[in-house]
């Protein structure tokens, strides 16, 4: 497991939708025997780091880091014979941890569903005056509108 997706719908083709691994695995330290006990990295927690966005009444939730970290066990020897297999069980444990969220990160807002007109949007019909009341916009939008239709 290299790549986690930050979102629960993250689009495999956009890589910010997507978080490394921190993979603390290889910085263990060897295994260590006395007698019949073997203390070892056996153990692996995967712990994630939520950020909480949007508004207070309806936040989602973004993985921002993930980390693989391994744990020391020790397992002892039940069995007479050192040599002899014996069943261990590995354990892997996940635990989740909310983190504040960073003031860098930015929200857009969402877009408009109507885009904006400009307000000689009716140009060649009419020209926007402060001063024209509605009657006289009703009369010209009016005007327009039969002049297209004949």
């Amino acid at each position: 497991m290299k790549y986690v997706g930050i979102y629960g719908n993250s689009n495999p083709n956009f890589i910010k939708d997507w978080v490394e691994v921190q993979d603390e695995t290889t910085t263990t330290s060897p295994p260590t025997f006395s007698g019949r006990t073997c203390t070892f990295s056996g153990a692996y927690n995967l712990r994630f780091y939520l950020t909480k966005l949007g508004t207070t009444s309806n936040p989602q939730y973004k993985i921002s880091r993930i980390r693989l970290v391994p744990q020391r066990i020790s397992w002892v020897h039940r069995i007479p014979d050192t040599t002899a297999s014996q069943d261990f069980y590995a354990q892997l444990s996940v635990s989740f941890h909310e983190t504040p969220q960073d003031d860098s990160e930015f929200i857009p807002k969402p877009p408009n569903r109507l885009p904006k007109l400009s307000r000689n949007v009716l140009y060649p019909f009419f020209i926007y005056d402060s001063a024209a009341t509605f009657g006289q916009v009703f009369a010209v939008g009016l005007l327009a509108a039969l002049f297209l239709v004949l």
